[in-house]
């Protein structure tokens, strides 16, 4: 087998922590009946994917046949806040735009911009800015140039754009990139001086299902993506795990001056972590599959990646949403309803992480639902004491 080296700093200090079961999910949320191999390097604490053989070719096959948010007609995912539910990009600009000041007018790209979510909420909190829209799927490129702001609709490597912007967005892309040392290295230099680098990611330590993003090539920690970042030459201005639920998102500037060697914060228990996200996954698979045979109905709760995965597993009856653009609509065969729609005898498991699903579930019973809900356990409780005690 021929030696592997980290596709973020390059070292051959990689551990293997094996692959997960064949049924993982794509990024646009269908079923993958395939394995991946995972590693972590020592180096720069970055657990990835081995990227070698039919793994290239696969990502290209999911890339090819793409949909992005078909579950709601192309509207984002609403983040649900004390005012009501926002679109994520709505909530991201507001939030982390907030205490850094943005002028009247300026320039932005939006790399891998979708169908133009963030371009059109940006547009209406800044006007006044030159939007420039980064697709290489040009199927969207009539709706992208249609946004109010939009000067331009790219499809070309970074390398051929010939000008500079004062704000480049990197919205749940820098994961799926193969090489993301040379990408960002191509990224800082459409930069301005004084521009802002915005990205938003998985985050890993808080969300172990992206791990079963078939083609996420990279699951970033803060300390990870803190490494990745100062490799490439940014400085980072702020680093949040709290805008958005289970997701990084960072706001970077160049750095100012010579370049500078830089070092890597080393992460010694980055390993037995990861190897703890994938044992979790594995004991909700034995949950769920448990719940399964135990209920006569069994709902879950969301439309997206884990919800995917858990219909891949076991017979899921419906889903049920609070997102209004998803109610109505059907998911992998199965009507997606909203949680009124329910009679109160059917089970309803919630596939989030053990903090939020706690939360959300007593958010639910505190608003009326009578129906059983289970939630995952806690990734650090014993094994064997939380799959029934959480039902």
């Amino acid at each position: 087998m021929n030696k592997i080296f980290c596709h973020i700093c390059g070292s051959d200090l990689l551990y293997r922590l094996g692959a997960l079961p064949a049924k993982l999910v794509s990024s646009d949320c269908k079923p993958v009946d395939r394995p991946a191999d995972y590693v972590v390097c020592g180096n720069c604490a970055t657990v990835q994917k081995i990227l070698i053989g039919e793994y290239n070719s696969y990502c290209d096959k999911i890339y090819k046949n793409y949909s992005v948010y078909y579950q709601g007609d192309g509207e984002e995912q609403k983040i649900f806040t004390d005012s009501g539910p926002v679109p994520r990009s709505a909530h991201i600009i507001k939030k982390i735009f907030k205490d850094h000041e943005i002028s009247l007018s300026g320039s932005l790209l939006d790399i891998g911009c979708g169908n133009g979510n963030f371009l059109r909420s940006f547009n209406r909190v800044y006007p006044g800015w030159d939007l420039t829209g980064l697709e290489y799927d040009t199927k969207d490129r009539e709706t992208i140039s249609a946004i109010p702001g939009v000067k331009k609709f790219l499809s070309l490597p970074l390398y051929s754009i010939n000008e500079k912007f004062d704000i480049i967005v990197m919205l749940h892309l820098l994961e799926h990139i193969r090489n993301p040392v040379y990408f960002l290295q191509q990224v800082i230099k459409l930069l301005s001086s004084d521009g802002y680098l915005l990205i938003e990611v998985p985050d890993l330590g808080h969300n172990p299902f992206d791990l079963l993003i078939y083609d996420h090539c990279s699951h970033f920690t803060e300390i990870s993506l803190v490494n990745l970042l100062n490799i490439t030459g940014f400085r980072i201005i702020d680093i949040r795990n709290d805008i958005i639920p289970k997701e990084l998102t960072v706001l970077a500037e160049k750095h100012v001056g010579q370049c500078r060697s830089y070092d890597l914060v080393t992460y010694d228990h980055e390993s037995v972590d990861a190897a703890l996200y994938i044992n979790w996954l594995e004991k909700i698979k034995k949950q769920v599959s448990l719940l399964s045979t135990m209920n006569d109905s069994l709902c879950v709760f969301g439309t997206t990646i884990a919800a995917t995965w858990i219909s891949s597993i076991v017979d899921v009856d419906f889903f049920v949403d609070e997102d209004m653009s998803r109610v109505g609509h059907r998911l992998h065969g199965k009507p997606v309803l909203k949680i009124s729609q329910l009679h109160g005898n059917e089970i309803i498991y919630l596939p989030f992480p053990f903090e939020m699903a706690f939360d959300l579930r007593k958010r639910l019973y505190e608003d009326g639902v009578k129906n059983t809900m289970a939630i995952p356990s806690s990734m650090y409780q014993q094994q064997g004491n939380a799959e029934a005690k959480d039902n």
